[in-house]
């Protein structure tokens, strides 16, 4: 059975379907600030212990979306094909988001560089990371940090910066 949507967003237990989709891996804000990411072109898929999974129907949204947290959550953003299968996301995306997330630091969200690739992105948006080499990927991943203006990380020099593949592999 193909999964059901509703301006592109999946509908819970309407089937497996795999679609295009922007992913984010995001430190909990408690249910009154999670719901706030639940707008029509979002879809809040899990809420697990200190996060929460957002898919997005674009990278547009993911970018805007996540532009607008509060300045000490960090998140991990990817986009590509993703599996929604009883109620959780599967693929390369969702490994992505996820691993960037656990190596961002407070108020830091990194991005695959295909997010940026993917959407109608302002590149002075993004600074470049560079390759980074993620636990369980093949080869290094090309990571941005998405630059949020008046946040904590984005306003001070030195902002904290996850490390390059040459310094070591990321864990």
């Amino acid at each position: 059975m193909a999964a059901k949507t509703i301006g592109g967003a999946f509908i819970p237990g309407s089937g497996p379907a795999v679609r295009l989709r922007a992913v984010a891996f995001v430190d909990a804000l408690g249910e009154a600030g999670d719901e706030e990411m639940a707008e029509p072109d979002h879809e809040i898929i899990q809420r697990l212990a200190g996060l929460v999974i957002v898919a997005f129907g674009s990278a547009e949204a993911a970018a805007r979306t996540c532009a607008s947290l509060p300045g000490d959550v960090r998140a991990g953003v990817s986009c590509g094909d993703v599996l929604y299968d009883n109620g959780a996301l599967h693929g390369l995306p969702v490994i992505e988001a996820s691993r960037l997330r656990d190596i961002a630091t407070p108020g830091q969200i990194l991005c695959a560089e295909r997010l940026v690739r993917a959407g109608d992105l302002p590149d002075s948006s993004f600074r470049r990371v560079g390759p980074i080499e993620i636990r369980g990927l093949p080869k290094p991943l090309s990571v941005c940090e998405l630059i949020r203006t008046g946040s904590p990380a984005s306003s001070r020099r030195g902002a904290p910066r996850a490390r390059p593949a040459s310094r070591g592999r990321v864990r």
